[in-house]
C-alpha cells in the first residue's frame, strides 16, 4: 500500500473554462478574472482529492514501504483513471545493498497493466527487485489520463465549488455558520476512489 501520493504541478487545460464558470457565477467583469481562475484548479485539486479520481493528465508520485510480495506483486495505483503508457512508468527503490536503483519500466516485458476497480494496477512480469524495508523505499511515477473528465455529476460537483469560495472569501462569516451544501457530497459520492 503507498504511504502517499502527490502530483506535478498542472499546465493543462481545466475542466471548466473561465469563460463557463463566469457564467455560472453571473460575473460580467474582468477585474476577479485572476481569481476565479484560481478557484477552478482549486476545485478540480480539491475533487480529485476528495475522490482520489484523476479529472486531467497529470503526474503522480506514490511510495511504498518495499515491493509486494503477495497477490502475485500486484501494485495498485491508488488514483483511479487510465495509466498513460506513452508516459514512462519508473521505480526508484533502495535495494538491499543501501544503493538506490532508478530503472524505467517496460510495457509487456516488465509488467502487464491492469484495473481493478477503476485504478490501474501493475503486475510484473518476473517479480520485483528487493527493497529495503523501509518507510518509502520504493518510489512509482506515472501518469494517469482522465477517464472520467466529463462526467457531468464531477463539473456540477466543480461549480458547487467554485461557487461556494467565490462567494464565502473570508474565513469568517457573520451571521450563521454553514456548511458546504450536501449536494457536493450527493455529486461525488458515486465517484470516491476508496483506497486500503
Amino acid at each position: 500500500m503507498a504511504d502517499f501520493k502527490h502530483t506535478a504541478t498542472f499546465t493543462g487545460t481545466e475542466p471548466i473554462s473561465l469563460d463557463e464558470a463566469k457564467a455560472y457565477l453571473r460575473v460580467s467583469t474582468t477585474a476577479d478574472n485572476a481569481y476565479i481562475t484560481s478557484l477552478i484548479s482549486t476545485a478540480r485539486e480539491t475533487i480529485e482529492k476528495d475522490t482520489n479520481t484523476a479529472l486531467v493528465t497529470n503526474s503522480y508520485k506514490e511510495y511504498l514501504d518495499g515491493f509486494p510480495v503477495s497477490n502475485g506483486g500486484i501494485i495498485d495505483l491508488q488514483v483511479s483513471g487510465a495509466l498513460n503508457t506513452s508516459t514512462p512508468v519508473s521505480i526508484s527503490y533502495m535495494g538491499s545493498d543501501s544503493v538506490t536503483h532508478d530503472i524505467t519500466l517496460v510495457l509487456d516485458t516488465d509488467f502487464v497493466s491492469g484495473e481493478f476497480r477503476g485504478r490501474p494496477r501493475l503486475q510484473p512480469i518476473n517479480v520485483w527487485a528487493t527493497a529495503r524495508d523501509l518507510i518509502g523505499s520504493v518510489k512509482i511515477s506515472y501518469t494517469i489520463d482522465p477517464i472520467v473528465a466529463t462526467e457531468l455529476p464531477l463539473i456540477q460537483a466543480m461549480y458547487l465549488l467554485i461557487s461556494h469560495f467565490y462567494d464565502n472569501r473570508s474565513p469568517i462569516v457573520y451571521g450563521s455558520v454553514k456548511e458546504m451544501p450536501i449536494g457536493y457530497k450527493k455529486l461525488i459520492r458515486p465517484y470516491k476512489n476508496f483506497y486500503f
